[in-house]
């Protein structure tokens, strides 16, 4: 993959160049950090009467263009920048270097969410839900029909009576449904005639 040429124009154009190229032959990809560079370099070319070098009222003045991005992006670009500084004082030690300390502070990634009693409750009936629907689709079809039989035994037959005659088209007659069944499961006892 050949990668494209990091093109600056200010007066650290020939530093900027040489530390892009040295990560570069290090084996890194440097993309993202050649861009913020760019970027800086882009400034200090426009700012040239007002900042000729970089120092801490240029380096001010670039942050203050960045602060429509997030804090951590923010900091990204700051220690891109420092790390630059870093490279630069090697040969040139009366340069300017940041003070890390000034940088956005890190910040978590993700915001914790408190969850109230009744949220807490209402997650516990979606996980007893997801739990339940795990066991059916685990369950053969006659341990689905064994459960449903166990559940309407338990279940209250006023309500069942209820919702069995509230099916239209379907009146609950036990001539539909074998003797032997109903007397298994204790139905018979409590259908009416």
């Amino acid at each position: 993959m050949t990668k494209t040429a990091a093109v600056f124009s200010s007066r650290l154009a020939p530093t900027l160049k040489r530390y892009v190229d040295l990560k570069r032959a290090l084996g890194r990809r440097f993309d993202e950090a050649t861009r913020t560079l760019q970027l800086l370099d882009r400034f200090l070319q426009d700012q040239t009467i007002r900042y000729p070098d970089l120092n801490a009222a240029a380096f001010q003045a670039w942050c203050h263009t960045q602060k429509h991005l997030a804090s951590g992006v923010r900091r990204g670009r700051m220690r891109e920048v420092y790390n630059f500084c870093l490279y630069r004082l090697r040969t040139e030690p009366q340069c300017f270097v940041p003070d890390p300390v000034l940088f956005p502070k890190p910040h978590q990634r993700l915001q914790p969410y408190i969850f109230s009693e009744q949220k807490l409750k209402f997650q516990e009936l979606i996980e007893e839900i997801i739990t339940v629907k795990r066991r059916l689709r685990a369950m053969s079809f006659y341990q689905f029909l064994l459960s449903m039989v166990l559940a309407i035994h338990v279940f209250s037959f006023g309500e069942l009576d209820f919702w069995l005659s509230g099916v239209k088209g379907m009146p609950f007659e036990r001539s539909r449904y074998p003797a032997d069944a109903f007397a298994r499961n204790g139905v018979r006892d409590k259908v009416g005639s």
